[in-house]
């Protein structure tokens, strides 16, 4: 499960700002094509799932899909970049690994 890529820290008003760009009604508008942006996309659907829980694959499926229709694309890389591991059919959302930490502070950049 390694993406091999770097953690990315931002400013919660940077990340805020995105989610009002893509977000729309509780729906996604588009997937964002810059990393950054779907990492604040894939913040707020893991945000969307309840914590503990394990989800097989059709509830995970469903629960991004109302979200978006293109959810193998989203639970994909959801899991690439740490907001959802899995195993044996079910997928559960991660707790610190994922590959963006949101501050509110300049100075804890």
């Amino acid at each position: 499960m390694s993406s091999g890529r770097e953690r990315i820290v931002m400013l919660r008003a940077q990340a805020d700002a995105v989610r009002e760009n893509f977000v729309v009604g509780g729906k996604l508008k588009v997937i964002p094509a810059r990393r950054n942006a779907k990492l604040v996309v894939f913040e707020w659907l893991a945000g969307q799932l309840d914590a503990g829980r394990r989800y097989a694959e059709a509830e995970i499926n469903a629960a991004i899909g109302a979200a978006h229709p293109d959810f193998a694309t989203l639970r994909r890389g959801m899991y690439d970049e740490y907001f959802l591991d899995r195993s044996d059919g079910y997928y559960w959302r991660t707790a610190d690994k994922q590959n963006l930490v949101v501050v509110d502070e300049p100075s804890t950049l």
